[in-house]
Parts: C-alpha cells; structure tokens; sequence
C-alpha cells in the first residue's frame, strides 16, 4: 500500500475518533448549555466532518 493512502487511512480513522466525541458531546446536557450560535456551529462542524470522511473514503477507494 502506498504511503499517500496510508496516511489517508490514518487521518480518517482520527476524523472518526473527533466525530465520535463531537457527536457525544452534542448529546450532553453541557452543549444544551451552549448558546445557540455556539451549538449551530457544532453541529456545522459535524456536518462537515461527515462530508469531509465520506470525501476521504472516495478518495481512498478510488486510489487502491
């Protein structure tokens, strides 16, 4: 396997483990805390994660 898709594995298998937390922490009573702005911007940032992981496994498989 090349080094390139090596490292894509790798920084996906890291945007999984922050997605993960991020969507645990969304679920807490400390983000219902947040003001709105602040939470709006969590979950825009885990939608973007999202897009951002389904982009990498595009990619990923398109290099094997």
């Amino acid at each position: 396997m090349s080094t390139y898709i090596e490292r894509m594995i790798e920084e996906q298998l890291q945007l999984r483990e922050r997605l993960r937390k991020l969507e645990a922490f969304i679920d807490t009573p400390k983000f219902d805390g947040l003001d709105e702005l602040d939470r709006n911007l969590l979950r825009s940032q885990s939608w973007a994660t999202i897009n951002y992981l389904e982009i990498l496994a595009q990619r990923i498989e398109r290099a094997d």
